[in-house]
C-alpha cells in the first residue's frame, strides 16, 4: 500500500524460481498469488516479461 499512496500504478515482485524438483510452484509464489488475488488495489497482474525476471517475477499493476 506505500507504492500506492506514492501514486505507483506498477509493481514488480521478485520471487525467484523456488525448488522447482516435484513443485514448479514455490511457497513464495504461492502467497503471492493469493494476496495478489485479494487485493483490491490489484488492478491486474501476470508472470514478468523475460528481461524482467521472467517466471520467477510478477508484474502488478494496480487501480489508479
Amino acid at each position: 500500500s506505500d507504492s500506492y499512496s506514492l501514486g505507483n500504478n506498477y509493481l514488480l515482485i521478485i520471487t525467484g524460481n523456488g525448488n522447482t524438483t516435484g513443485n514448479p510452484v514455490s511457497m513464495v509464489k504461492r502467497i503471492v498469488l493469493s494476496t495478489l488475488k485479494q487485493n483490491k488495489l490489484v488492478k491486474k497482474f501476470g508472470q514478468a516479461q523475460a528481461q524482467w525476471g521472467g517466471s520467477g517475477a510478477f508484474e502488478i499493476w494496480l487501480k489508479p
